[in-house]
């Protein structure tokens, strides 16, 4: 039941206003494909919508993440593809660096590797533009994933998989844990292959998965 009544708006009755209400209460409104008011003037046509979509060629659906569409191939060198996430390779300095941000609770995900080593493994590094967020290619294989920005974990996954990211491997949820890392992955069309004990004893095992 309502407590408070809101004044009708102009040009808008009873019914729009209560959409409109609704609509703006619910997470990520502002990306849903519908319109607000289905006022043909105010709104962004849905067709606007589609056009983002297609040009992104990102879609998702039945819970995982699909790539198609035209403008899949230059949205990456064009802006990013991710929108934050640089086109360019960092350097291993500026990499390292940006990794300590990362807190010391969640460093144990990533693997340690010094300046000369992601230099000398030919290891291709990628920060996000504020360098919050990152992740190194070695050959296909996604290794050292991370994010300090919460949300962007998506957009660092996917800039990822569009420069040719097949591969990763992580660590196993805990038996408290209702979800894990492998669960996560799975949202971008990862699938176990492998899994090899930990060597720590009573660790969760590693998990190797692929596209």
């Amino acid at each position: 039941m309502r407590t408070q009544e809101f004044p009708t708006r102009v040009g808008m009755n009873r019914q729009q206003e209560e959409l409109a209400l609704k609509v703006m209460s619910e997470p990520n409104c502002r990306c849903r494909p519908v319109p607000f008011f289905d006022d043909k003037v105010m709104d962004t046509p849905k067709e606007a919508f589609d056009k983002e979509k297609e040009k992104s060629g990102v879609k998702f659906e039945d819970g995982k993440w699909t790539f198609g569409g035209a403008g899949v191939e230059g949205a990456g060198e064009r802006d990013g593809f991710a929108r934050g996430i640089s086109p360019n390779p960092a350097t291993s300095t500026e990499f390292n660096e940006a990794k300590k941000q990362v807190p010391d609770d969640r460093k144990v995900f990533l693997s340690t590797y010094t300046e000369d080593e992601l230099k000398q493994n030919g290891i291709k590094l990628f920060l996000s533009e504020n360098k919050k967020s990152g992740y190194g290619l070695k050959g296909d294989e996604i290794i050292n994933v991370f994010s300090v920005e919460k949300g962007a974990g998506e957009k660092v996954m996917l800039d990822a998989i569009k420069k040719g990211g097949l591969k990763l491997d992580c660590f196993d949820k805990r038996p408290d844990q209702a979800r894990g890392l492998p669960d996560y992955y799975a949202k971008f069309g990862f699938k176990e292959y492998k899994r090899e004990k930990n060597w720590t004893p009573g660790e969760p095992d590693v998990v190797y998965m692929k596209r």
